[in-house]
């Protein structure tokens, strides 16, 4: 299979940017894969961006480590698990040598041999639109209103996890919650049905564009993956 992607993150009205975004492409035996994250450092705490940033690389040194072996996945899922599970303990453990206080969300979608799967944390998103019908895949993890599983502040938070089969023409969503606080979902499946390879930037862009014009003033992310 074959993927089209691009991403977007902006500081917008926020002193800095505490998002991260991670889209890439890599080779494993005979099978191509596609690996989108998008992490949001908590914004209450100064250090939240090292979470957020961290994460990012230490999933790209991961993927780029695989496409190195050259050798497939045996089991997908449970190898994009774990390493969410390793990164974390990581930057728990290097937060607290440095004395900081850090944690982020963190939603990592994996498409390999016709198959997805997700693991995540938080409150970003993945959205999945088939067929015309705009579905979200994770849930929040919210409970009165404050993050209970997040990257970097406890040594075993809860990891959502699901994975399923891919269908051609899937259209992925990936986003912090700057672009959806403000903003109905209709609006991206709008956007993302009209979406191809070649305006999928442009399609990207509208939607950080209708987040700002509806008052936004967060950090923004936004990554589009289509399957084709």
């Amino acid at each position: 299979m074959s993927y089209s992607y691009d991403g977007i993150s902006i500081q917008n009205l926020r002193e800095s940017n505490m998002d991260s975004l991670l889209l890439r492409t890599l080779k494993l035996g005979h099978h191509s894969a596609c690996l989108a994250v998008v992490c949001d450092g908590v914004g209450s705490l100064r250090d939240g961006g090292f979470a957020s940033g961290n994460a990012i690389h230490l999933l790209r040194r991961w993927s780029e480590e695989a496409e190195r072996k050259g050798t497939a996945f045996e089991k997908p899922g449970e190898e994009l698990r774990l390493e969410v599970g390793r990164i974390n303990e990581i930057i728990t453990e290097e937060s607290k040598k440095a004395g900081i206080k850090t944690a982020s969300t963190l939603s990592a979608l994996l498409l390999y041999d016709k198959r997805y799967y997700i693991a995540h944390l938080g409150d970003s998103r993945i959205y999945l639109l088939r067929k015309h019908e705009l579905t979200q895949i994770t849930r929040d993890q919210v409970h009165e209103g404050k993050l209970y599983s997040v990257i970097g502040r406890v040594a075993e938070p809860e990891i959502m996890y699901a994975e399923g089969e891919c269908k051609s023409g899937d259209r992925w969503l990936l986003c912090s919650d700057g672009l959806y606080k403000r903003t109905e979902p209709d609006a991206f499946g709008k956007v993302m049905e009209k979406a191809n390879k070649r305006t999928i930037g442009a399609a990207v862009k509208e939607l950080i564009g209708l987040a700002m014009q509806n008052g936004e003033k967060d950090n923004i992310s936004a990554a589009m993956v289509l399957d084709e």
